[in-house]
């Protein structure tokens, strides 16, 4: 080698071999919580385990590379020349640069880059890790954070692996963290699970809100009376309006695809009920134009004299999505004669689509 090299080459063999420690340097440091966790399950990990992961550390590991790169090698420059020159002497920096610019350094960063690529996915191969039949990250002995990681990971990308762990969360009254349930219950219905219904109902009464929503918006996947006559339980129920709005929903999905005269009927009775909140009354009408029984025509005929504008409102759209030629002569006089304009609005747009039929 040369004892004199351009200062141009010599700023790129120094800023190349920084940068190379410095990205070995944070893919080491980046490995270190997934050794922690793996060793320590029971201690609150030292990072969120979803940013195990080289992609997020090693850019910044470069950056921080190149950047001392060009300051070692200006240092480098200071000490060796009195003066400003175009040519410098090979400095032990360059050295090591022209070694990594060689076969060595070639391997190395085919390692390294094949340990990135691998490390993006650390934390949803953690995740799916299956060792004697369980998913790792759910053990009952892993700390709170794991699992709700673990648990987020499946309800992104669903695992059947994970239900007998996840009907174990949901159905054990020692956990007492229902955002883990939650997440549970949550992934018991993305992964379509269809045999957990008796641990969902059995559970129901024993967690907070955010679980019960969970468990509702679940129930739906089941087409069965089991099923049917909790949504009804829950709707009718005391439970805040929310809840009893996401069971109607829940009914209005099942309602819609198969025939049911219960779920008609416990329609129909919320929307009589004067005295129940609004808002369930107001989902109970349109969920009967949704799902489009006649039977419940009467009913919503009946509650176009209730006092409540918005109740009217709904009712007559829900005549409009029934689409019955025999409420036309209704419609237009309520059209008429309704003392509301948003209802007379209503009624007019509920005769263009009967007409329209």
């Amino acid at each position: 080698m040369s004892s004199e090299t351009s200062v141009v080459k010599h700023a790129a063999y120094v800023v190349y071999v920084t940068a190379t420690i410095y990205v070995i340097v944070a893919s080491i440091l980046t490995l270190v919580p997934l050794g922690y966790v793996l060793t320590c399950p029971r201690q609150e990990p030292l990072f969120n385990i979803s940013r195990i992961s080289l992609a997020w550390i090693m850019p910044i590991g470069l950056s921080f590379g190149i950047v001392f790169g060009l300051v070692f090698h200006r240092f480098l420059l200071v000490i060796h020349l009195d003066k400003p020159t175009d040519k410098v002497p090979v400095s032990w920096g360059m050295r090591i640069g022209k070694w990594f610019g060689g076969w060595g350094g070639i391997i190395l960063w085919v390692i390294m880059l094949g340990l990135y690529s691998k490390c993006i996915m650390m934390q949803p191969f953690f995740s799916n890790l299956y060792i004697f039949g369980q998913i790792y990250g759910l053990k009952k002995s892993q700390s709170y954070h794991v699992r709700l990681e673990t648990l987020q990971h499946i309800l992104t990308k669903p695992n059947p692996k994970a239900l007998p762990q996840l009907r174990k969360i949901i159905s054990d009254s020692s956990y007492s963290d229902s955002d883990l349930v939650e997440l549970a219950v949550r992934s018991l219905y993305e992964i379509g699970d269809n045999t957990s219904l008796d641990l969902l109902t059995s559970s129901y009464n024993q967690y907070d809100e955010n679980v019960k929503e969970a468990i509702v918006n679940a129930l739906k996947l089941y087409r069965d009376t089991k099923s049917i006559d909790k949504l009804v339980e829950i709707a009718q129920s005391n439970e805040y309006s929310q809840l009893r709005i996401n069971a109607l929903h829940s009914l209005n999905i099942i309602g819609m695809e198969i025939n049911n005269p219960t779920i008609v009927g416990a329609m129909i009775n919320m929307l009589s009920d004067s005295g129940d909140d609004i808002n369930v009354r107001r989902w109970a009408a349109l969920s009967l134009g949704s799902i489009g029984d006649k039977k419940a025509i009467p009913e919503l005929v009946n509650a176009l004299k209730d006092p409540n504008a918005v109740i009217r409102h709904d009712c007559v759209s829900a005549l409009g999505e029934i689409g019955e030629q025999s409420t036309l002569n209704i419609l237009k006089n309520v059209c008429k004669n309704d003392a509301n304009p948003n209802v007379r609005s209503a009624a007019s747009r509920a005769i263009k689509r009967i007409a329209n039929k």
